[in-house]
């Protein structure tokens, strides 16, 4: 690691940065590679709002439901950042601060009067998210427009847009007019991190093939289609294991373990999930929709082949044919299977290129050398 810098930095979140429940940890990891890098940074958050707004806010988001009969999304709401804005600008009075970095904060920073600079950073825009999640299609129009507006305004109050794939940094540029040399990509690390060395694969030193599904919605990220391969496998007579981890769906088979939870805030949570990645083959992620899940960072830390949908900023993350397979339908699904578990050699040569993959680019160290050049450059300019 290099000398810190010695700028002032305000990590800002209405969140909980230490939390590693939210943003799965993302906040947590973002926090603790920043203080690596700078001797100087101060946290503004959690932001806790006060009743009035809260009842406020629950009754605006019941007036949507009683008369549009749709959703109201009150974490981006014009009065909630609103009042960010005014907490925000007090407590940045008291700090002499020479850049904010604010992770997935627009309603944060949207109406923030400052002339300090600010290096925004997120997986995604809400006008992307917008069309692409199906929850969001039970939210009113007017709640897309004022989530839109705010999104808009933060895009424009930021120095700097960082995103974790090309697929989300590309869609500011077209979408939000956002110009291209503010724009900047900087991948996700891992959340949790391999406490001894991990060594490449090696399929044919075990009898039974473990495939692992890890994630907490069931439905999105394809836990169903997870299910059809696994059987599919056992119908032909391979030997292999199915975890589901981070969900409880209604399963009962002696060849699958689920796991409903595991807390990452205790060194019991995180001791287990390490111990199920180094058991585990393959990682399956046959998700509808996503922006750039965190697992497969994890994965390839484990030196983990994965099989998972091209979509979202996925392929920033898999090399496809390289580190895992990026595809579409289940019965790929299913062939990409039994292609690693047939071809123990191809099987080994992806692990180690995932591990690669790992250790060049999805990693918090890589994370924060990168936001780290972007910050002191904004440092610069404003000086």
């Amino acid at each position: 690691m290099g000398k810190k810098n010695q700028l002032n930095l305000v990590f800002l979140s209405a969140s909980d940065p230490l939390d590693r429940k939210s943003w799965s940890g993302i906040y947590s990891f973002m926090l603790n590679e920043l203080k690596n890098n700078f001797e100087n940074v101060e946290v503004i958050g959690p932001i806790a709002s006060p009743f009035f707004l809260r009842i406020w806010l629950s009754g605006i988001a019941g007036f949507h439901r009683l008369v549009f009969n749709k959703k109201y999304d009150k974490l981006r709401s014009k009065t909630l950042s609103t009042y960010y804005s005014s907490v925000i600008s007090n407590r940045l009075k008291k700090l002499n601060t020479d850049v904010i970095f604010a992770p997935a904060g627009s309603t944060e920073i949207a109406f923030l009067d400052t002339s300090i600079p600010i290096c925004y950073y997120s997986d995604s825009s809400f006008a992307q998210i917008c069309s692409y999640y199906e929850e969001y299609k039970g939210i009113s129009e007017w709640s897309k427009s004022e989530s839109n507006q705010i999104e808009k305004k933060a895009i424009e109050r930021a120095s700097a847009c960082v995103y974790s794939s090309g697929w989300a940094a590309d869609f500011v540029c077209n979408y939000y007019h956002k110009r291209k040399n503010e724009v900047f990509i900087v991948k996700f690390g891992a959340n949790i991190i391999p406490t001894k060395r991990i060594e490449p694969r090696d399929k044919s030193q075990t009898a039974e093939f473990n495939i692992l599904f890890l994630g907490v919605d069931w439905k999105r990220k394809g836990g169903a289609k997870v299910l059809a391969v696994f059987n599919s496998l056992r119908e032909k007579g391979y030997t292999v294991s199915l975890t589901i981890c981070g969900c409880n769906p209604d399963i009962a088979d002696e060849n699958i373990t689920i796991i409903p939870f595991i807390d990452k805030n205790k060194a019991e949570g995180q001791q287990m999930l390490e111990s199920i990645l180094i058991q585990t083959h393959i990682m399956l992620l046959p998700t509808e929709a996503d922006c750039t899940p965190i697992v497969l960072n994890e994965a390839a830390a484990f030196g983990i082949p994965v099989i998972v949908t091209d979509t979202g900023g996925i392929s920033s993350q898999v090399d496809h044919g390289v580190t895992g397979f990026l595809t579409g339908n289940t019965e790929d699904f299913l062939q990409y299977s039994e292609l690693l578990i047939n071809d123990a050699t191809l099987y080994q040569q992806m692990s180690e290129n995932a591990l690669k993959k790992y250790q060049n680019e999805l990693n918090w160290t890589k994370w924060g050398e990168e936001i780290k050049t972007i910050i002191q450059n904004l440092n610069s300019q404003s000086s």
